[in-house]
């Protein structure tokens, strides 16, 4: 025990902070997100959202048909002129992709006005990234690629989390900079 203690009061303050802040920010909201808020309240509209942003850029390339949106079952559901269909699901709307990124942010200290800036920003930009996801799992779907499985559960995915770690990382390294530039 006395070696743990040791060894936690060796990592720099700064860091232990920073952990400590991103696992109560996780923690209060997956408690406030599974027992206080009603099921759905954030996943129905921007799972909406995310399928009909695809649908929209798919009908640019003119490969959707039909979208059909359906409560009772938890999902949207784009259908294709092949007659494939992409489901998107509640977990795959982006929501907790864009909450560890807030929280990243937050967990860092920066002036407010820029946390707002970068979590705004940085928001959309992911929702976009998310929806260009979507997209290309809709164009493996519609070709019956055997890429669609890789694709969904690490190409894009891993692609996603790049996208919100070099946001992150901007925001870390700008913030470097300026402390770097004030002394």
């Amino acid at each position: 025990m006395k070696k743990l203690l040791n060894y936690l009061q060796s990592i720099p303050k700064v860091l232990r902070q920073f952990f400590i802040t991103i696992t109560l920010l996780i923690v209060i909201w997956k408690i406030v997100y599974l027992l206080v808020l009603p099921p759905r309240i954030f996943d129905a509209p921007l799972t909406h959202i995310i399928s009909k942003q695809t649908i929209w850029v798919l009908n640019l390339f003119g490969q959707s048909k039909e979208y059909s949106y359906e409560w009772d079952i938890l999902h949207d559901t784009i259908f294709f002129k092949n007659n494939s269909k992409l489901i998107i699901a509640d977990k795959c709307n982006g929501l907790e992709l864009i909450l560890l990124y807030a929280a990243l942010i937050i967990a860092i200290p920066a002036p407010i006005k820029r946390k707002i800036y970068f979590i705004a920003g940085g928001s959309l930009l992911i929702h976009c990234a998310n929806v260009l996801r979507c997209c290309g799992l809709a164009m493996l779907k519609i070709q019956n690629s055997l890429l669609f499985d890789f694709a969904h559960h690490f190409l894009f995915n891993f692609v996603l989390y790049a996208v919100m770690m070099v946001l992150w990382y901007w925001f870390a390294q700008e913030k470097k900079d300026t402390n770097a530039a004030s002394l």
